[in-house]
C-alpha cells in the first residue's frame, strides 16, 4: 500500500462510523474538438485519452452530507427523502 493511499484513507473517512475511503476517485478525461460534419455544419466530437486522472481529495465509496459537509458512508447516508443528509443531519 502506497503511503499516499494511506494518507488519503486517513483523512477520508466515515464521520459517524469511522470507515475509511477504499481509494481515491479516478476517471479518463475527455478531449474535445470540432471538425466539418456533414452538410459543411460543423461537428463537436468527444473522445477519451488514454490517461487516468486521480483526484485524490474525493473519496470512490463516501458521500458528502449536504448540511454538514463532512464524509459519509453508504450505511449512514440517507439520500433519499432527505436531500442527501448523513443519518445524524436527518434526525434533526
Amino acid at each position: 500500500m502506497s503511503l499516499r493511499l494511506l494518507i488519503h484513507q486517513m483523512t477520508c473517512r466515515c464521520h459517524i462510523c469511522g470507515k475509511a475511503s477504499s481509494g481515491p476517485k479516478s476517471y479518463q478525461p475527455y478531449r474535445t474538438g470540432t471538425t466539418a460534419g456533414m452538410g459543411g455544419g460543423p461537428y463537436t466530437y468527444r473522445q477519451s485519452t488514454s490517461e487516468e486522472k486521480v483526484e485524490w481529495s474525493e473519496p470512490t465509496n463516501l458521500w458528502r452530507c449536504k448540511r454538514c459537509g463532512k464524509w459519509t458512508c453508504y450505511d449512514h447516508f440517507v439520500p433519499k427523502g432527505t436531500g442527501s443528509l448523513c443519518a445524524e443531519c436527518s434526525k434533526g
